[in-house]
């Protein structure tokens, strides 16, 4: 049985929050991504503030509890490729545990 992904973005707003960082662009490159690859165990969900304001956009990725932190659109192939369809969380983006 194929794993199913749940990939929450947060769209918090306000000055210095995650959608201020550019998380919207975040999400709708998750949208694409998925659709372009035609990815149905994945689903894309925007999620409210993740007391991550200094890192963001952040970006936690169920049901491996990996967070990403600093996430742009750039970013989001190389995520979606690695991480959900070779489960190889990209080291390079994760949030520290003590944040």
């Amino acid at each position: 049985m194929e794993k199913k992904h749940i990939v929450w973005v947060c769209m918090m707003s306000g000055n210095g929050r995650c959608r201020h960082k550019g998380s919207g662009r975040v999400l709708e490159a998750f949208q694409e991504e998925v659709n372009r690859r035609c990815l149905e165990n994945v689903m894309i969900t925007p999620t409210g503030c993740t007391n991550r304001h200094e890192s963001g956009p952040a970006v936690a990725m169920d049901p491996d509890d990996v967070w990403y932190c600093h996430v742009t659109s750039e970013d989001v192939p190389e995520i979606v490729r690695e991480h959900i369809l070779h489960s190889r969380p990209l080291q390079r983006l994760r949030c520290p545990m003590t944040e």
